[in-house]
């Protein structure tokens, strides 16, 4: 995300980029990325006891809106947040 490529699409979509210190954590990506990982783990063991196969790209657009659906940050969910609703599948969060 430090080359020119990332600074002209950030100028591009008004992003504001900022970068973290040397061996600095960045605490909600590496913590997004571990919910996503648990996710895939633990729904590919479930497909693969009920003899279901999916491909991984199916799997992990499965996992991403588990993950977005079900996260509530502030009383809503990133699924919310972009879409402006929440899935008809779920009751209404309050």
């Amino acid at each position: 995300m430090r080359g020119e490529h990332a600074t002209i699409w950030a100028q591009h979509h008004s992003v504001s980029l900022r970068f973290k210190a040397p061996r600095q954590k960045a605490w909600v990506v590496e913590r997004h990325n571990e919910i996503l990982r648990q996710g895939l783990h633990r729904t590919e063991e479930s497909l693969r006891r009920e003899g279901i196969e999916l491909s991984f790209e199916t799997l992990l657009a499965l996992v991403t809106f588990m993950k977005n659906s079900m996260t509530v940050i502030n009383g809503s969910t990133p699924y919310q947040a972009v879409l402006g609703k929440q899935p008809s599948m779920l009751p209404p969060l309050e």
